[in-house]
């Protein structure tokens, strides 16, 4: 096998760990999270900031936990308002992707150097597009985030372009929560929440 080869298995094999990582949890603790988050969002009594902060946080721990973040993003539009639930999702979103990152970096030590050289190479050739883009694709989007990170990619280049990606995908979920909410139905919601992740997935494959 060339070293270019050995190079792309040795990476191919570091995203299948960090995958099975991510989707393990989700295959042990999936129902028992949703329906935690699903009571959450039901019994929303403790007051719109109490309320907001506990989004925030299921948000950011989606990076380990098995959180469905596209319906907590809609309804964050749903019941904070287009604004306020746009800039709640972000935040939560972002603070996500710093964690992850921070797994990343300080997880380097139990990554191989030539893991480790490959992740850096692959972060600065394709850093920008690749964080954009794999923000809206489940599973990758956890994945992504602590790569960039045993990559040692710019960590002002990495929050700038994570945290307009996440704008941009907070913007379009809060938008339909709170038309969801206008028109009395959540069907707007639950189609961003099923149609921009396919989107997004789609967007990577033929990339």
């Amino acid at each position: 096998m060339s070293m270019a080869k050995n190079r792309i298995f040795s990476v191919l094999v570091l995203v299948g760990v960090l995958s099975l990582i991510v989707v393990i949890p989700f295959l042990i603790f999936g129902e028992e999270m949703e329906g935690f988050v699903s009571g959450v969002l039901e019994n929303n009594s403790k007051g719109p900031f109490s309320f907001g902060v506990i989004v925030v946080i299921l948000l950011a721990s989606d990076v380990i936990l098995p959180v469905p973040s596209s319906i907590l993003s809609s309804w964050s539009g749903y019941y904070f308002g287009f604004v306020q639930g746009w800039m709640i999702s972000s935040l939560g979103m972002t603070v996500g992707c710093i964690c992850g990152y921070c797994l990343g970096t300080y997880g380097r030590c139990l990554v191989g150097d030539k893991q480790k050289a490959m992740c850096e190479s692959v972060a600065d050739k394709y850093g920008y597009w690749a964080i954009a883009i794999l923000r809206g694709v489940p599973v990758l989007a956890e994945v992504s985030v602590v790569f960039f990170g045993i990559g040692k990619y710019s960590i002002r280049r990495f929050l700038a372009v994570s945290t307009l990606a996440n704008l941009g995908i907070s913007g379009v979920y809060s938008y339909a929560g709170y038309i969801s909410n206008t028109n009395n139905s959540f069907i707007y919601a639950i189609a961003a929440a099923t149609l921009l992740p396919l989107s997004f997935h789609v967007i990577y494959k033929l990339s």
